[in-house]
Parts: structure tokens; C-alpha cells; sequence
């Protein structure tokens, strides 16, 4: 069956549903390239040093190497030795611009210290005081 023209004053007959689904699809954005990187260095919150709140961040569009921002900061050189020590963390070397035999020559507490000095500044939300 064919629709009626304009010509002919008919009014065309309402869309199919799946015509309307198609033109709601076809509508929608396409989802946005990440603007950031984050990479969780504790998130336990304690009461270890190696887990508590701490976050590097980075423009998604540039290494690790040329800087990074430090969250929190509640976690430091103790949980970089330990993610950096990890099998899959030894991927992060390159990105850290670290190679694999400076690693292997100093360990993971020298690159642990590299890896912090990629850090620019700091963004503390607030303190911590342990309780007794």
C-alpha cells in the first residue's frame, strides 16, 4: 500500500512505530571521547597506607609522564610499590615512562618515587585525624 501525496489532500497516515524509533535512534548523540584518566591508587579508606582514598588523574589525551594530578593523596609511595610490583601493573611502566630493566636495576619503590614526581599539585578535600 502506498501513502497518499500531499497533492491529492489526504493526510499521510501516522508513522509506524518502528519509524519512530529509528528517527529517536538516528537523533541521539554518538557518547563523547573520555576527557580523563583515573587511576585509583587506594579506595578502602584504611586503616593501611596502602588503601586509603588516593586517585591519580590526567587529560586523557596526554602521558601519564607529563603530568598528573594526585586526589586525596591518602595513599602514596607504599601503594605504588604494590600496584607497580603486580604482574598487570607492570604495564603501567611505559605509560609512567619507565623501562622494564630501570625497574628490575632499582625496583618498585625507586619507580614508585618516579612515578611521583609525575605528580603536579595536589587537591586535598579535607583532613584526616586518626582516632585513638
Amino acid at each position: 500500500m502506498s501513502r497518499p501525496s500531499p497533492e491529492d489532500g489526504t493526510p499521510p497516515p501516522p508513522a509506524a512505530a518502528d519509524d519512530a524509533a529509528d528517527s529517536v535512534l538516528l537523533a541521539r548523540p554518538s557518547p563523547a571521547a573520555a576527557a580523563f584518566t583515573l587511576l585509583p591508587l587506594g579506595t578502602g579508606g584504611g586503616p593501611f597506607e596502602t588503601d586509603l582514598s588516593a586517585y591519580l588523574l590526567k587529560p586523557a589525551c596526554s602521558a601519564w609522564a607529563s603530568g598528573c594530578v594526585s586526589l586525596e593523596a591518602g595513599s602514596g609511595i607504599g601503594a605504588l610499590v604494590e600496584l607497580l610490583g603486580k604482574p598487570d601493573g607492570r604495564a603501567l611502566w611505559e605509560q609512567f615512562g619507565l623501562n622494564q630493566a630501570a625497574g628490575d636495576d632499582y625496583g618498585e619503590a625507586w619507580m614508585a618515587g618516579k612515578v611521583m614526581q609525575c605528580m603536579r599539585s595536589y587537591l586535598i578535600t579535607h583532613a584526616y585525624v586518626p582516632c585513638r
